[in-house]
């Protein structure tokens, strides 16, 4: 009537789950799994391990860990990599359906073309969303 035709997004850009298995009951449980995910990697399983968090997310934030995903496979300065870290802290902050948190993880990289280092803390910024499974992340920010 108005003159225009109804638009059609590409199913790639609508591919976001319905249902999240993996989601905490609380938002802690979800952030806790989220950053054992992201800082416990080699290079044979870094792409595998940052898909199961896409799976945790929604939004911009499952986006780019689809995409961190897909580089982590051809990233030659990932070859024979691995990354271990613990969960030292996570504070969760806000009431309702969304919250903002802070997850704090010391870790430590080594990798064949970089000096050996030790282990050093990383604060992620991240943001919550309530869903029928469980707490999802919709904002998932490491900070440098």
């Amino acid at each position: 009537e108005a003159g225009e035709l109804p638009g059609r997004a590409p199913r790639a850009l609508l591919d976001e789950p319905t249902e999240f298995p993996e989601a905490g009951e609380i938002p802690r449980a979800t952030l806790a799994l989220a950053a054992r995910l992201y800082g416990n990697w080699t290079s044979a399983s870094a792409a595998r391990r940052l898909r199961r968090m896409a799976a945790l997310s929604v939004g911009q934030a499952r986006a780019e860990l689809r995409q961190a995903a897909a580089q982590s496979r051809v990233d030659r300065q990932q070859r024979g990599a691995r990354s271990r870290a613990t969960v030292e802290a996570i504070s969760v902050r806000g009431q309702g359906p969304r919250r903002r948190a802070l997850v704090v993880t010391r870790e430590r990289i080594i990798a064949p073309d970089l000096p050996p280092e030790g282990r050093r803390y990383r604060v992620t910024a991240a943001e919550l969303e309530r869903r029928p499974d469980g707490w999802v992340i919709s904002r998932w920010a490491p900070q440098p």
